[in-house]
């Protein structure tokens, strides 16, 4: 297992935080990231981890620690679990995150009124969005989650891919640039951090471009000049 080695060679937890970090994730995660495959066959995920649907990584900082990242994403309950045989009207993912979160005092105003949004919760909805799906595809991409070991604390954000209708209406705001964006400009996954507005938690768009050209990430930062707020020209500074 990663867990052990990575935690013990990152160097910046006592024996007992790395001992609290293998817990959490043993009673917390583990039970939700899904039944063994039956098959050897690649899956589909969110994110980008290749057929695997968890990734452990040192996130690297010049002012601070490093922190071990643990990000994941959740397939349902373990196949022996009464949860695993359950209707998928009684909405477990939903639980899933909220369990986890509440292990961590995360903030959730934000995920309820997503989730709101994105859970299914009648049988007809259900089999309409089964019926419309590849049949390769066996369930619908939601989300995943990262928990930052950092020291004795685990922060939580939580990442969703934005083809999901549900975000139609907060992605409508950067539409006119996007009308008159040339070359691809694909948003494939907005983020969402785990503490209180008021805590500074942000709304975080993630895309791609072929080109790592100064004009050119300058020009999609700032929304084609539409973004010139202090936080916006501040991360610019720093990449520059």
């Amino acid at each position: 297992m990663w867990g052990p080695r990575l935690l013990e060679n990152a160097g910046i937890h006592t024996p007992e935080e790395r001992a609290s970090h293998l817990r959490f994730i043993e009673d917390y995660v583990i039970p939700d990231v899904g039944p063994r495959p039956a098959s050897p066959d690649v899956l589909n995920v969110v994110s980008h981890f290749g057929s695997s649907t968890s990734e452990a990584s040192v996130n690297l900082n010049d002012k601070a620690k490093p922190c071990v990242r643990f990000t994941f994403e959740l397939h349902g309950p373990l196949g022996n679990s009464a949860a695993a045989t359950a209707p998928p009207t009684q909405g477990h993912r939903y639980k899933q995150v909220l369990g986890i979160a509440d292990a961590v005092q995360g903030d959730l105003p934000w995920f309820k009124e997503l989730a709101a949004e994105f859970f299914s919760s009648r049988g007809q909805e259900v089999a309409a969005v089964r019926a419309m799906m590849p049949p390769s595809l066996a369930r619908v991409p939601l989300y995943y989650i990262a928990l930052d070991l950092n020291g004795g604390q685990r922060p939580l954000s939580m990442s969703s891919t934005a083809s999901i209708p549900g975000f139609a209406a907060p992605l409508k705001a950067i539409g006119d640039f996007l009308a008159l964006c040339q070359g691809p400009f694909a948003i494939q996954i907005v983020g969402i951090d785990r503490a209180g507005p008021q805590a500074g938690a942000r709304v975080k768009l993630y895309t791609r471009t072929g080109s790592n050209a100064w004009g050119n990430i300058r020009h999609r930062v700032t929304l084609g000049g539409r973004r010139s707020d202090d936080t916006t020209l501040k991360g610019l500074h720093i990449l520059g």
